[in-house]
């Protein structure tokens, strides 16, 4: 079952007033770690059923920088804590300087556009990342599931 993204339509608009000035300059996986639990259980791994992302938004002088935390605790065989994986990627765009007159955007927006816009662009790198870490570790194969928005 894909993980939902649920939107309400004032944040969408709030999000889009970000993304007609923003360009993507960067994503990067930031920090990762990853530890076998159970080596048994890891050998067949369950779908992931739920995905908690902590976002955090800095700026700078004509940028935008987007930093989202997961820890993934995912279940093998037996229901069992088979593997745990942490990691943070990074997003930056290009952004109009504040006080310019493309400058201008609320905190609400900037984190509106975080949440939609660019956690779409950055969840193919966590499910790249979280597949082959599994499988460097020697683990089963995991394939997280899609992200979508409601």
């Amino acid at each position: 079952m894909p993980f939902v993204l649920d939107v309400a339509e004032d944040e969408q608009k709030q999000a889009l007033s970000v993304a007609r000035r923003a360009r993507l300059s960067g994503i990067r996986v930031l920090e990762v770690h990853a530890k076998v639990l159970d080596a048994e259980a890891a050998d067949h791994l369950q779908p992931v059923e739920g995905l908690s992302t902590k976002l955090t938004v800095g700026r700078s002088e004509g940028g935008l920088l987007y930093r989202f935390e997961h820890d993934l605790t995912i279940k093998g065989s037996g229901g069992k804590d088979a593997l745990r994986i942490g990691l943070q990627v990074g997003a930056l765009f290009d952004f109009p300087g504040e006080g310019t007159p493309d400058g201008d955007a609320s905190e609400e927006a900037l984190a509106a556009f975080g949440r939609i816009t660019v956690q779409m662009a950055v969840y193919p790198y966590v499910r790249a990342t979280v597949s082959d870490l599994a499988a460097r570790l020697g683990c089963g194969p995991i394939t997280l599931d899609l992200l979508v928005l409601q």
